[in-house]
């Protein structure tokens, strides 16, 4: 052993082969982990929205949103007219009635030729 790998060996410089070994294993497994990562989908999603956030758009829509206001809006109005008309109890009968059994059989009934006959029958004898 020469005496410049002896005295880097006592100095504790030159580091152990397995040590090494491992080091260059994580990096090489790290690498490929790299590779892998710099073709998914997520990291081009990533890129898009860096872009986007630097671009400006994001605080530009950020702050068109926070300048939005419920209360007075279209939206709101009809909201409120929904509530007004939820309340009403006409309109609460009729969509009660209008979903019932009774009704699709009168309907049913209304469409027959039993009581088109009937009315034929009746409007004859009177």
């Amino acid at each position: 052993m020469s005496l410049k790998i002896f005295t880097l060996q006592l100095t504790g410089k030159l580091k152990n082969a397995e040590k090494i070994e491992s080091e260059r294993k994580n990096t090489r497994e790290n690498f490929e982990a790299f590779k892998i990562a710099e073709g998914s989908e997520e990291l081009k999603d990533y890129r898009e929205l860096d872009g986007w956030i630097k671009s400006g758009a994001c605080d530009r829509k950020k702050k068109e949103i926070e300048a939005l206001v419920f209360k007075g809006s279209q939206e709101y109005k009809q909201l409120k007219e929904f509530m007004h008309l939820q309340k009403n109890k006409s309109i609460r009968n009729f969509f009660s009635l209008d979903s019932s059994d009774d009704l699709k059989r009168f309907r049913k009934i209304k469409e027959s030729e039993n009581l088109n006959d009937y009315w034929e029958i009746s409007d004859i004898s009177a």
